[in-house]
C-alpha cells in the first residue's frame, strides 16, 4: 500500500484517522457507536507526537487493546463482505 492507509477506503493512517474511519464506516451503513470511545486517543496522539506532556489517562491497556482489536476485526468483516 503506497503511503499507507486502509486499502480501497482512501484513508490515511495517522492523526485523526480513527475519526475518518468511523465516518466512512457510518457512511457505509456500519454501526460504529461502540467504537467512538477510541477517538479519545486522537488528542493523546497529537500531544505525544509533538512532545507535549500528555495528561495521564489512567489507561487499562488490556481493555483498550481489546477495543482496538475489535475495531480492526469489525472493519475486516465489513471489507470482507464487500468483496
Amino acid at each position: 500500500m503506497a503511503g499507507g492507509g486502509w486499502p480501497g477506503w482512501g484513508l490515511p493512517l495517522g492523526l485523526g484517522s480513527t475519526t475518518l474511519l468511523l465516518e466512512r464506516l457510518t457512511q457505509a451503513g456500519a454501526v460504529v457507536e461502540d467504537f467512538r470511545c477510541l477517538e479519545a486517543f486522537t488528542i493523546f496522539a497529537v500531544q505525544f507526537r509533538y512532545d507535549v506532556d500528555p495528561e495521564p489517562m489512567g489507561l487499562d491497556r488490556a481493555h483498550w487493546l481489546l477495543r482496538a482489536e475489535q475495531l480492526v476485526e469489525h472493519v475486516a468483516a465489513i471489507i470482507g463482505s464487500e468483496a
